[in-house]
């Protein structure tokens, strides 16, 4: 899904713009400075075995979406942080191989194409308004809707907090930008003692070249791959479109909203996380509601020409635009599915 907003949107209107933020604990790690990662394994090699080689780009700024949600991911490496942090209550996944995507589809849900993904934990539900609160209070951080950027319309003066009242700090957090998830992965990161450093992880590609991996830095807390995130969201179902066996509507919160899609309409329309039942993971609210952050660039045709089989866990090298999951409470059912 392509995640830019058009720029002269009503300047009440949150249509397709109030996006949410969930984060992983991966063991194949991103450095969030960096452009999209380049992750493979050997031809011999088992689904754990998936290395990254950073690309840093210091100089490519991410394109924003007007407000996202997100959930993290981490490595499998239990640390208590130095301080009393909100941490976000994390799942813990087998890595291993999934169908992802669809067959015979013309749009962003295909081709199905085998993929790859490391073991990791990802955060149950989407970031809370709580948890980004503690974030912005300790590093006094600005998000980018409340700075004066060409990025986003700042009309009205909305930002995350506009809807993270005293009494939502139990629902997602949102007007989130790429970019502000990544800053608050970077913190959760940095609160955490003796975070994993692999160097020098060797790693064979198909093909003549075999590379060598140096990783100076990895903050272990991140956005998750699109990959990763429909791992997630499959809860481990096969030929499924939403994340249970017995699809029920009810379930999910979409298409709630016929009207003007206002700042009142999100306050009353999106619900608090923990408000789905639980997949077959343990995971929670990837579907509906709000719409989430991915770390991977947008490319509408990827799958069409990556290698197979395996394909690759992660998404292009570049791009201009970042991936949007999961739907949201102003889209049509079709929007919300897991592919």
């Amino acid at each position: 899904m392509i995640t830019n907003a058009p720029k002269n949107t009503h300047k009440l209107s949150i249509r397709l713009l109030l996006l949410s933020i969930s984060i992983i604990l991966a063991y194949s790690l991103i450095t969030p400075a960096q452009v999209a990662p380049r992750i493979s394994a050997s031809k011999s090699s088992s689904a754990t075995e998936i290395y990254i080689r950073p690309k840093v780009d210091l100089t490519k700024k991410p394109t924003v979406a007007r407000g996202a949600t997100f959930s993290i991911v981490a490595p499998l490496v239990k640390e208590k942080p130095p301080l009393k942090v909100e941490m976000p209550e994390m799942v813990q996944l087998a890595g291993g191989a999934f169908q992802m995507g669809v067959k015979a589809s013309k749009s962003d849900d295909g081709p199905e194409h085998l993929t790859l993904v490391a073991s990791f934990e990802v955060s149950k539900y989407p970031i809370t308004n709580k948890q980004f609160a503690q974030f912005v209070g300790e590093t006094k951080y600005i998000t980018l809707a409340e700075k004066d950027s060409s990025e986003f319309e700042r009309k009205n003066k909305i930002s995350w907090k506009t809807f993270a009242a005293k009494d939502r700090e139990n629902h997602p957090v949102v007007w989130i930008s790429y970019e502000d998830a990544q800053a608050y992965c970077i913190w959760l990161s940095s609160v955490i003692k003796n975070a994993p450093i692999k160097e020098n992880l060797e790693m064979e590609q198909e093909g003549d070249d075999e590379q060598t991996i140096v990783v100076e830095k990895i903050h272990p807390y991140r956005l998750p791959t699109e990959a990763e995130w429909e791992y997630a969201a499959r809860g481990g179902l096969k030929d499924q479109s939403f994340p249970w066996e017995m699809v029920d509507k009810n379930k999910i919160n979409y298409n709630s909203n016929k009207r003007e899609s206002t700042i009142q309409d999100a306050k009353q329309f999106i619900k608090a996380v923990g408000y789905q039942p639980p997949n077959n993971f343990g995971v929670q609210d990837l579907v509906g509601n709000v719409a989430q952050w991915c770390y991977d660039w947008y490319d509408p045709s990827f799958y069409e020409y990556s290698p197979e089989p395996p394909q690759k866990a992660y998404g292009p090298e570049k791009g201009t635009e970042r991936v949007i999951r999961g739907g949201s409470w102003l889209e049509d059912l079709e929007s919300c599915k897991v592919t």
